[in-house]
């Protein structure tokens, strides 16, 4: 063995005295699945932003739509009326 160099038995009773393979194996386990929802869960607020900008500026584009028709209307009448 080289100097620093760390055996597979020294590993093996550091697992053993953590509580076992098994234990190990399953923290191992709830830490990938942890870190996966935690990506997900921002990749659908991402998403979920994205979809209510989208639904906000849609409604701010009908919304000046109706504003460009009122005014329309407006003119439209003082021209008339003023004939």
């Amino acid at each position: 063995m080289s100097v620093g160099d760390i055996g597979f038995s020294t590993y093996s009773a550091y697992i053993r005295a953590a509580g076992g393979w098994i234990l190990t194996v399953f923290i191992i386990v709830l830490y990938f699945v942890t870190s996966g929802s935690l990506a997900f869960s921002d990749w659908w607020l991402s998403v979920w932003i994205d979809s209510t900008r989208s639904l906000v500026s849609m409604c701010n584009f009908e919304t000046r739509n109706l504003e460009i028709a009122h005014d329309l209307d407006i003119s439209v009448s003082r021209l008339f009326y003023s004939l």
